[in-house]
């Protein structure tokens, strides 16, 4: 019997992760946890045999270029970490709001960066789910 290969959502937009989850086990036969916090995703690392790591690149509590600094201090066999953002690079200089207050965005991260940082890739929402289901398999058939 074929192993089951896990997939972990880490999004603080519930909506975000259900729709990411629905779309990936819709087209897929991959197992998807769901997490809206970068502390739960490390228990869930810990726990699991997770093959590839979606993040959000930012959340309430953290980000997802911490998160991937996380995995890429851990010792072999690791999960390929695919950062995702409702930011584009058009986006950089713009104004956000956020808990009622506007922030001033000085630089959003590019796909470039987060291949340097040792992630896999980097996607703008709202997310091409052909795309990051052809990136899910790539990972899942080098393993």
């Amino acid at each position: 019997m074929e192993k089951k290969e896990n997939i972990l959502v880490v999004d603080d937009e519930v909506e975000i992760c259900e729709l990411i989850q629905s779309h990936i086990e819709g087209m897929t036969n991959y197992g998807v946890f769901i997490t809206h916090c970068i502390d739960e995703a490390i228990i869930i690392l810990q726990r699991e045999d997770i093959a590839a790591v979606i993040s959000d690149v930012r959340m309430p509590e953290g980000d997802g270029m911490e998160l991937l600094n996380t995995i890429k201090s851990t010792p072999p066999p690791r999960p390929h970490v695919i950062i995702i953002s409702g930011l584009s690079k058009d986006d950089e200089e713009g104004m956000v709001q956020s808990d009622g207050l506007l922030e001033h965005i000085t630089h959003e991260i590019t796909r470039d960066e987060v291949k340097e940082k040792g992630g896999y890739s980097y996607l703008s929402k709202p997310l091409d789910y052909e795309e990051l289901i052809k990136l899910l398999d790539d990972i899942i058939e080098s393993k």
